[in-house]
Parts: C-alpha cells; structure tokens; sequence
C-alpha cells in the first residue's frame, strides 16, 4: 500500500491539509484554497491530488 492509498477513506481537517501541503514545500496556500475551496475539512486523496500524487 502507498502513501496516496494509505488516505483512501480519511478526511482531513483544514490545519492538517495545510501541514501537508506546507510538508510537501507549497508556500502559497491560496494555490490550494483556490482550485480546492476553503473548507473545514478535506478528502485526504484530494489533497494527495493536488500535490500530484
């Protein structure tokens, strides 16, 4: 199992989206707040998406 499928299932709250994708070097949250909105909670695999995975 991977990392992208190890999320199948998980949401994630808004504070854990953006430690993620601040792990994963994204400066401009606002990247993601645009294309995904701004949410309480997140997919966990649409966030693996958006950073490429």
């Amino acid at each position: 199992m991977d990392y992208y499928e190890s999320a199948e299932g998980l949401t994630i709250t808004r504070k854990r989206a953006c430690q993620e994708l601040k792990a994963h070097g994204l400066v401009d949250l606002n990247e993601f707040f645009d294309e995904l909105g701004f949410h309480a909670t997140y997919k966990a695999q649409d966030v693996l998406e958006w950073l490429g995975y």
